[in-house]
């Protein structure tokens, strides 16, 4: 992709809480290595997140926005 010109990736994160992406079938640590990977290739990325499940909390939705900012 990058040497076809490609300079930004836009990432669908979804939630970023453990307990909300298990119940999605995923996991925070594929978003971590997929985010570290663009980086190192000096791409831009952008993700984003989703809140509003069903059963999600406050505290889990405060959760997702510490993640986003814990990935810079």
């Amino acid at each position: 992709m990058k040497q076809a010109g490609c300079k930004r990736v836009h990432l669908g994160i979804g939630p970023g809480n453990d307990r909300i992406l298990r119940g999605a079938g995923q996991g925070i640590t594929q978003a971590r290595e997929a985010i570290r990977l663009a980086k190192q290739i000096d791409f831009k990325v952008l993700t984003y997140y989703m809140v509003g499940f069903l059963d999600e909390a406050l505290q889990d939705a405060n959760n997702t926005l510490r993640f986003a900012l814990a990935l810079d």
